[in-house]
């Protein structure tokens, strides 16, 4: 078996012969996909030519599992996301779960350089796309799950999801006011939109992305020819994951994805959303990179 407390380090050849006596692909590792700090480790390589990306799950609390179900009902669902080409939940070698999945066709879109009407196209109907995938409606509310074969969350109810990360709520709304970011009025605005967050009902839960933008969308021939990295998603409210992907785009870009998504973007709660999304990127930026992500930061100022 590899070792497999640290397995950013390893091998390529080591993988090799692992993904070989795992799951009987001759494949050659090309690299490790370099991103922030995360439970999994991600792997691009090559199967008789063909890229795919191979997952290996380090985190016992978090289910690969899930994500590959999800990805096969998305594929189900006609939306463009890279098929699972294999998944083992206890591979002898590996030790992990791992799975191997297909590349997305196109190319990532800020490397397609769209020009401007183009690119408002593309989020146009990139809300389209996320509308679709809130359609997808799931039980339970946070973290995926498998329960009895069928993906659902974690949580049985939204108040219970949130409770959960009250604190980390709590914490990052007290890291802003001891940095003098926000003023003691804010910080008891921010609190209340928490608290109203925490109390809201509205029915059953939806399949979410949760990271979508434009690093996760890939495009060919003008239009949206992949959505990947579903490694956040989760059963939950749609106007939360319609916040997260505004956080990302600038005015014009938003105005078109609300378009393309439709009346639900324009729900006063997305905004209250917003608020939270960016005060927790904020304590994460801070985490990772001891900076203050201005971006998100004026994001809390204007609301």
């Amino acid at each position: 078996m590899i070792e497999t407390h640290n397995s950013v380090n390893f091998e390529n050849t080591a993988l090799e012969k692992a993904i070989k006596d795992d799951f009987g692909f001759e494949v050659k590792i090309i690299n490790k996909v370099k991103e922030r700090p995360s439970s999994n480790q991600v792997f691009k390589a090559l199967i008789e030519g063909t890229t795919v990306f191979i997952i290996i799950e380090k985190d016992s609390e978090r289910s690969l599992g899930a994500t590959v179900l999800g990805h096969k009902i998305l594929v189900e669902r006609g939306i463009p996301v890279p098929k699972v080409i294999s998944y083992l939940e206890k591979p002898k070698s590996i030790g992990l779960e791992t799975a191997i999945i297909d590349s997305a066709d196109g190319v990532p879109m800020p490397e397609a350089h769209l020009p401007k009407e183009q690119k408002n196209k593309i989020y146009e109907l990139l809300g389209e796309w996320l509308k679709k995938i809130h359609e997808i409606k799931l039980d339970g509310f946070g973290k995926l799950k498998i329960r009895n074969g069928k993906l659902q969350g974690k949580f049985a109810s939204p108040k219970e999801y949130w409770e959960s990360n009250k604190n980390n709520g709590h914490k990052a709304i007290d890291f802003l006011f001891d940095k003098e970011l926000i003023t003691e009025e804010e910080a008891k605005k921010i609190r209340g939109v928490y608290s109203e967050i925490e109390a809201l009902e509205f029915g059953q839960a939806s399949f979410l992305h949760r990271d979508l933008h434009q690093d996760h969308v890939f495009v060919k021939d003008g239009n949206i020819s992949g959505i990947i990295d579903f490694a956040s998603s989760m059963a939950g409210d749609p106007r939360q994951d319609i916040a997260m992907s505004l956080v990302f785009q600038n005015k014009e870009e938003r105005e078109y994805f609300k378009k393309g998504y439709g009346e639900l973007a324009n729900d006063p709660m997305v905004q209250k959303y917003m608020m939270i999304i960016a005060l927790h990127k904020i304590l994460s930026r801070f985490k990772r990179k001891n900076e203050i992500d201005e971006k998100m930061l004026k994001l809390i100022k204007i609301f």
